[in-house]
This record gives structure tokens, C-alpha cells and sequence, in this order.
């Protein structure tokens, strides 16, 4: 779904078009379903070990993709147990186990002596990276930048939020020889460019990317970052998460990125949802927003996540949010 976000005052842009992968692939999975499907294809039928913070879209996505290919999902989740977290009760509700751990034992989430400690200690077959993202996932990816040429034609460049880089690096592999694709980060991490160098590579690179920087720390958006998503959401009604897509677009419109070359073309933004982020920060909203609007913002979240679900099949009751 192709949707065109009309600015006001904020932007020195009149419009951008927005590819609302949010609503596309049903509800809060988003590009999860993309990079998360022939991963979970592979491991059918197994326990299957994953990474996640409290509020991850990846380990809702997972936890509710895993019950369509049998898998028994579970989670290794940063940090003590959040009261009152609506992500990970819908994950539990798909029967997704929880293995709460310290931020220090987090941090060695990649170390593969670790991987194997929690392997024997929690019983499982097989361990999934932090976010599904492998060259699977950038495989899974490559059909997003043809969704985005069928809407719209070739687009001019496509934008993308990055976190490890999969879904960007899939979206270059999959779109037009030389049709430029802009990643922007949202987490510092001085390994990102090599990594989507590697994967685009090995997936057989046919953009032109371009890969910039992050300029804040990762989760953590300032107060007119929240205030710039609920202006988007109360003059459009485009929900925007506070972690990727919020302020990637913001920086697209407002921000450092919004006089560039590259954001002065017709490019086309993929919204790759991620909504679960949003309510981790509830109490932030509030602080800076209209009560009203955030009130009506969160159960926007609440009714698109409701819609959560493969081919169309929309989650269980006892599993709603």
C-alpha cells in the first residue's frame, strides 16, 4: 500500500510517499515477515533460540510466525522482566518461552561459546540471530523493492531505516540495476557498513545504496522526534514507531537530511513497521503530546497490531492486545 504523506509548515517538502509495509504484510510484523519467513521455513518442527529487547518487534514477529511453522520459540530477552509489557504477553499467548538476562550477559549475544551454553541450558535445536538477520533474511528482503516498483513505477530512490543492515542490504539486491537506495541508521554500530557490504554482495547487488549514518542513540528519540510523530499521525493518521521509522522520516522531512540531493528526489519511504516500539514509551508520549492524540495514536497501534497475522488470518482474541 502506496500512501502519500502531504506536509504542512514542518517540512520543506510538500509530500513524500510512504510504502506501508505496516499494513501490507498485517499489522506489527511489518518487515519481520519478510526476513523471519524462509529462516522459519528452514527450522519447522524445532526449538528454535532467538534475541530481543522487551519491546522487539522481531520477538513479537517471531513468536507469532513460529506457531505457523511449529516451531517452539524461545526468547532470550535483555534485562529483568518489565511489568504490565503488552509486546511480550502476546508473545507468551503464542507460546513463546521467556529467558530474562543480565545487560552484561546480553552483550554476548553473538559470542558462540554463549550461543552454545544457552542452547544446553535452555533445550533447543537451533539459534536464530538477534533481529533474523542473516543472508536469509536478505534473500526474504529482495521482493520489497519490487513491491515498491509496482506501486509507483521505478522509483526514483527508495529510503529505508536500518538496524543490522538485512533489510536494506535486501532491498539493493532487489531493486533496479542503479536505482539508488538510501539506509539510514538508527543504531551506532561501526560494523553496520561492512556487513551490508558483505550481504549485498552475496545477494547480488543491483542498487546504487547509499548508507548514512546514525546521529542519535538507538531507542532513545529526542521529545520533538515524539512530537514530529504524533503531528504525522494527528494530520495523516500514519502511525509511526519511535525507534525506526519515526525518526528516520522525521530526518527525511525536518532534519539534517531534508535539503540533500537525495531527499530532494520523488523517493518513495518504506514504513517496515516495528509498532511494538511504541509502547515502550507510553509515559514519553504522554509527557509531550496532547493526551487526546496520544491516546487515539496508541490504539491505532493497538488496532493494527490486532490485525497481526499470516495470509490475512487475523491473531486469536486471547492473543489480542
Amino acid at each position: 500500500m502506496l500512501t502519500e504523506l502531504r506536509t504542512s509548515s514542518w517540512s520543506t517538502r510538500r509530500s513524500i510517499n510512504i510504502l506501508r509495509l505496516d499494513l501490507l504484510t498485517q499489522g506489527a510484523i511489518g518487515n519481520k515477515w519478510y526476513k523471519l519467513r524462509d529462516n522459519l521455513a528452514t527450522l519447522a518442527g524445532q526449538r528454535v533460540l532467538t534475541f530481543g529487547g522487551a519491546y522487539s518487534n522481531h520477538l513479537y514477529a517471531f513468536a507469532v510466525m513460529a506457531e505457523q511453522y511449529r516451531i517452539e520459540a524461545i526468547a532470550v530477552i535483555r534485562g529483568e522482566q518489565p511489568g504490565g509489557n503488552r509486546v511480550l504477553r502476546v508473545a507468551s499467548r503464542f507460546g513463546m518461552q521467556m529467558h530474562f538476562v543480565s545487560r552484561a550477559d546480553y552483550r554476548r549475544r553473538h559470542d558462540p561459546g554463549y550461543q552454545t551454553e544457552l542452547v544446553g541450558s535452555l533445550g533447543a535445536d537451533a539459534v536464530l540471530p538477534e533481529g533474523g538477520s542473516n543472508l536469509a533474511a536478505v534473500l526474504g528482503c529482495k521482493p520489497i523493492a519490487a513491491v515498491v516498483n509496482r506501486a509507483c513505477g521505478r522509483a526514483p530512490t527508495i529510503a529505508v531505516s536500518v538496524g543490522t543492515g538485512a533489510t536494506f542490504a535486501g532491498i539493493v539486491a532487489g531493486a533496479e540495476v542503479d536505482q539508488p537506495v538510501l539506509g539510514v541508521c538508527v543504531v551506532n554500530d561501526p560494523e553496520t557498513s561492512a556487513r551490508v557490504a558483505q550481504w549485498c554482495r552475496a545477494a547480488g547487488e543491483r542498487g546504487l545504496p547509499l548508507l548514512l549514518p546514525a546521529i542519535s542513540r538507538y531507542a532513545q528519540p529526542a521529545d520533538n522526534t515524539l512530537d514530529f510523530i504524533l503531528q504525522v499521525f494527528a494530520e495523516s493518521g500514519i502511525v509511526l514507531d519511535p525507534v525506526y521509522n519515526g525518526p528516520v522520516l522525521e530526518r527525511l522531512l525536518c532534519g539534517d537530511l531534508a535539503d540533500t540531493a537525495a531527499a530532494a528526489d520523488d523517493l518513495v519511504f518504506v514504513h517496515t513497521g516495528g509498532l511494538t516500539g511504541a509502547w515502550g514509551m507510553r509515559e514519553r508520549f504522554m509527557r509531550v503530546g496532547d493526551r487526546r492524540v496520544v491516546a487515539r495514536y496508541l490504539a491505532q497501534v493497538r488496532a493494527i497490531s490486532r490485525r497481526t497475522g499470516l495470509c490475512g488470518n487475523p491473531l486469536p482474541k486471547t492473543a489480542a492486545l
